[in-house]
């Protein structure tokens, strides 16, 4: 495919709005793109509209910010909606904070991108986690204790990377 034919730029929400109309669908895959599928469905109501809630966003902010604020309404904001996500603790939260139902859906991956390493190439595999201590939510010690256990069982057959933090946060 072309990259035409696979990117739309725009400028405005309104050029957006306007070229929606083409489409069937509009997923938001962000809080604040929630916004702008509520412009393209309150413009064209035969477009459907679904958010990929891929994290409890309304965590990433202070609780009083704006921010916080618009990640709480997001999953309510376009009307009709279908919210779906990969993990049941997700659809869970939502659910208990929002009364918003999500829908479960199955983890993907495209095999063709990722895929394991040929083990007779030699080449350690590459594990890359982010270590986030300041957001406890994020497991940062379960994390590096994943990592620890991985080094233990395979030694020189993994490359560890990390990032998320600075080195005096480790």
């Amino acid at each position: 495919a072309r990259e035409d034919d696979v990117f739309y730029v725009y400028d405005a929400f309104e050029d957006v709005v306007a070229y929606a109309a083409a489409f069937d669908c509009v997923v938001a895959t962000i809080f604040h793109s929630t916004m702008l599928a509520r412009l393209i469905t309150d413009a064209h109501p035969h477009v459907a509209a679904a958010y990929y809630v891929q994290d409890y966003e309304p965590w990433l902010f202070p609780e009083a910010s704006e921010e916080c604020q618009i990640a709480r309404d997001s999953y309510a904001l376009v009307p009709g909606a279908t919210l779906f996500a990969k993990s049941e603790w997700l659809r869970e939260t939502v659910l208990e904070r929002h009364g918003v139902q999500v829908e479960k859906v199955d983890a993907s991956l495209d095999p063709d991108v990722y895929f394991p390493p040929n083990a007779r190439s030699g080449k350690p595999v590459g594990v890359a986690a982010m270590i986030r201590p300041s957001t406890p939510y994020r497991g940062a010690d379960r994390t590096m204790r994943v990592l620890r256990r991985l080094k233990k069982d395979l030694g020189r057959g993994v490359e560890i990377r990390i990032f998320g933090c600075d080195d005096a946060d480790l």
